[in-house]
Formats: C-alpha cells, structure tokens, sequence
C-alpha cells in the first residue's frame, strides 16, 4: 500500500508539473492536482485504518484465547473420588474392642485398666476369704489379653480385605489425574491423592495401637500375675516374699 502512496504522489507532482506548464497564467489544471491529492490522502487513511483493523482484531483473539483459558482452568472435576476413609477407621476402632479386649478406642479405657489390673498393693491388701480368687483373676487377665491379640489381628486382617477398594480408588483418582485439562481439575485431583495419603497414615496408626494394645495387654498379664502370686506369697509366710521366685513353684 506504500509503494501504492509513492506512485500516487510521484504521479501527481508530474502531472502538477504537466498542468502547469500547459495551463493558463501558469494555474490551469489545479483541480485536477488536488483531486490527485486528495485520492492520495484518503489512500494513507485507508491504511491506517486497515491497521487498527488489524491490531483489533489481534486483542480479540488474545482476548477470546484468555476467556478459553479461564474457562479450562475454572473447570472442575464432574467426578471426585474420597473414598470411605471414616467408615473403615470406625470399623477399625469397634474391631479393637474385641470381646474384654481393654481397646484403645475405648472411651472409659483408664477405668476398665484400673478395675481388672489392680495392681500388688490392691492384690496385697485383700483378704483370703476375698470372693474373688486368684483363678478367677487369672481367668480373667488370659480372657482381656486373648482378646486383645484376636482383636489386633482382625484389624489388620480388616485392613488386608480393604485394600482392594483401596486399589480402586486410586485407579479412579490416578484416571481423573491423567485427564485433568486444566489447572482446577489437576488441583482437585492432587488433593484426592493427598487425602488417599492421609488415609493411609491414619490406618497405619490405627495398625501400630493395635499393636500397641495387643503387647501392653500382654505386658500387664504378665506384670499382674507375678503382682498377685507375691502378694499371696506375703500373705501366707506374713513375711516379703519378694526374693521368692513363684515362675516354677519349686520354692514352695
């Protein structure tokens, strides 16, 4: 369109010198000078308006480009996959609570300790006449410590049979992550991953107070039987009989 300009202009000052020269008194042919002028400037109008045109058009793509864009990202997942992380911990808990297992996830637990292992001073100061005797005890210990061993491996049996909708699970939030199309949807799909990874801590702590629950038990079975046996012994020689072994029975 320049080169277009250029022409006109060049061709306009020669024939503006062509006029001239033929004209009379030396101004015959000015219309058409100007007429040639004029065409000129309404050439370099058209021009620049042509590239306005342009750069409009241009910022309205940009423009269109960043409403998609907003549109993409702004998407959410139509689908969102938690799993049910709640309903297997309860069941984890009310596994825990295992026949007269004393469960970790019992809400009165200091008390139910406290009632079935009293301890060498309680076991001491009782009486022989006491209805409860020492094979009721040892009854009772060897039923909470079973008990709480059954109850620590069916949770993690529970656990075992889990992982399969687990798997799904993850199958579904690992699809939703591939498609993610935009910046929303890879967000939401990274926070299902990190709940998935949150389940998995609190499961595995429910695993480790079982476990914890299951050796404690044991522990205090043990602890209470020697506790119960000396306390007996003392009784019956009215003497400390802490330096007596009771494990064999062979002192007595």
């Amino acid at each position: 369109m320049r080169s277009v300009i250029l022409s006109a202009t060049i061709y306009s000052l020669g024939f503006t010198n062509v006029a001239i020269a033929g004209s009379v008194a030396g101004t015959g042919g000015s219309t058409e000078v100007t007429q040639i002028l004029n065409n000129a400037e309404l050439i370099r109008q058209t021009n620049e308006m042509l590239d306005q045109t342009r750069k409009l058009q241009n910022q309205l793509q940009k423009q269109a480009q960043m409403v998609d864009d907003m549109k993409r990202n702004g998407k959410v997942l139509s689908k969102q996959e938690w799993g049910k992380t709640s309903d297997d911990l309860q069941k984890l808990a009310n596994i825990a609570r295992q026949g007269e297992a004393i469960a970790y996830s019992s809400s009165n637990m200091d008390a139910i300790f406290r009632d079935k292992y009293k301890g060498y001073s309680e076991y001491s100061s009782q009486k022989s006449g006491n209805p409860q005797s020492y094979s009721d005890q040892y009854s009772k210990w060897s039923t909470t410590n079973r008990d709480s061993i059954v109850g620590a491996m069916k949770t993690a049996n529970l656990q075992h049979e889990q992982f399969s909708s687990e798997e799904q699970t993850m199958k579904t939030i690992e699809q939703l992550s591939s498609n993610a199309q935009g910046r929303m949807e890879a967000i939401q799909a990274g926070n299902l991953i990190a709940a998935q990874q949150v389940s998995q801590l609190q499961k595995l702590r429910g695993l480790m107070m079982a476990q914890m629950q299951m050796q404690s038990g044991f522990l205090t079975y043990q602890a209470n039987q020697k506790d119960s046996a000396n306390a007996k012994s003392r009784e019956f020689f009215k003497n400390d009989a802490s330096n007596i072994s009771v494990n064999d029975g062979k002192n007595f």
